[in-house]
């Protein structure tokens, strides 16, 4: 399913990642890391996306991408996590929005699709790990780091 969605008269559609696109994300989060933090955390997130694009498509990792025209603005990944329960659940790390795209409610829109196709698919739990003020807006809530312990020091 695409959902498209009218921010500052541009047309943004959203969906499903294949293994194409996968690819053309890993020069989308280079770029918006670099800018945002320096070039040597845009080269390690550029190796952590690179990694779940080989994985998308199977049970473990699931992407989605928001377009302008043809024009990747905006990227998520969805990582499956274990617990000795049986409770489907998943990280949702990383999330990039092109730098010129940025403070447009697309992230926001893209997560949200992503939340719900998640759910649709039967996805009981979604954790993240970022800045409170920006996850609560598509309904996140801080929980102690002792309940779901993160993969390396945040």
């Amino acid at each position: 399913m695409i959902m498209t969605n009218l921010l500052a008269n541009h047309s943004v559609n959203y969906g499903l990642m294949d293994h194409n696109s996968a690819r053309e994300a890993v020069s989308l989060f280079r770029s918006v890391f670099s800018d945002a933090e320096s070039d040597e955390e845009g080269s390690i997130v550029e190796n952590v996306v690179r990694q779940l694009g080989r994985e998308i498509g199977g049970l473990d990792v699931v992407g989605f991408e928001a377009r302008v025209s043809h024009d990747m603005v905006g990227a998520i990944f969805f990582s499956r996590m274990t617990f000795d329960n049986a409770l489907r659940a998943f990280l949702l790390a990383p999330v990039a929005v092109a730098t010129s795209h940025q403070g447009l409610g697309i992230g926001q829109s893209l997560i949200q699709h992503g939340l719900d196709e998640m759910a649709a698919s039967g996805v009981q739990f979604v954790a993240t790990y970022g800045d409170p003020a920006f996850y609560s807006k598509v309904g996140f809530r801080s929980i102690a780091e002792q309940a779901v312990r993160p993969p390396f020091k945040l």
